[in-house]
């Protein structure tokens, strides 16, 4: 795989702080530096590989990164990169945390693979997800959503196109202003709301122990698909 970076700009600064509050997990006192990148050109996909530190995405016109980083000894040097067509975020190090603010222009994929961190995205064309933990709210989305975490909960508002979120224990809540063509959304325990514009679909709602409160209109035939499901959570159901 061939990397070649393509940076305009880095400005870093270093302190000793308590950084306790943000990163419990790494001890009550830790070295924090930030910095910012500039990207040149438009990259029409950002991959994002985060551990145990927080994402946020939000539109601009052009890619720009922040970073605010914990660590106890060596600062982590992983800078953004490019591969095969991709900006490339990492964070790969041992105790450290590294929190992205991110912007990016609305045309843009954003790929995040994530832990235990938060991650907030809105205003782009495309996002897939995979997390553990974190809680991961996706917004504004023109085009496809894939959205998977563990125990994190998902929300997603205002997308259109395809929709799919899964998670094992987690929370789902899908509020859309637009009809998608298809919406799948199934948690093993979590409780599944789903609410999307009066619109003709075929729907399939199902729980092994949960309730279903509220209804969608089912429609036979009808080109666009609604599957929600949860193990033991409750569904709700509703129209806009």
């Amino acid at each position: 795989m061939k990397q070649s970076s393509a940076i305009l700009a880095t400005a870093a600064c270093c302190a000793v702080v308590p950084f306790a509050a943000a990163c419990t997990d790494l001890g009550p006192a830790l070295n924090h530096t930030a910095d910012d990148t500039s990207v040149s050109g438009s990259p029409a996909v950002i991959e994002i590989h985060n551990g145990a530190g927080a994402v946020r995405v939000t539109p601009g016109n052009a890619v720009h990164v922040h970073r605010e980083i914990a660590y106890h000894s060596q600062v982590p040097q992983s800078p953004p990169t490019h591969a095969d067509g991709a900006l490339v975020l990492s964070a790969e190090c041992d105790s450290c945390r590294i929190d992205y603010e991110i912007t990016a222009p609305a045309a843009t994929k954003i790929d995040v693979e994530g832990g235990a961190g938060a991650v907030d995205i809105e205003g782009v064309a495309q996002v897939t997800y995979h997390g553990g933990s974190g809680a991961v709210t996706i917004k504004q989305i023109a085009g496809p959503v894939d959205a998977q975490s563990g125990s994190g909960g998902v929300t997603i508002s205002d997308a259109s196109s395809t929709v799919s979120a899964v998670t094992k224990s987690g929370g789902i809540g899908i509020d859309l202003t637009a009809p998608p063509t298809r919406l799948s959304a199934r948690s093993g325990s979590g409780h599944v709301s789903v609410t999307v514009p009066a619109h003709p679909y075929r729907v399939e709602a199902h729980t092994d122990s949960g309730s279903i409160h509220g209804k969608i209109p089912n429609t036979p035939g009808a080109a666009d698909a609604l599957t929600v499901g949860s193990g033991s959570g409750d569904i709700d159901l509703a129209t806009s």
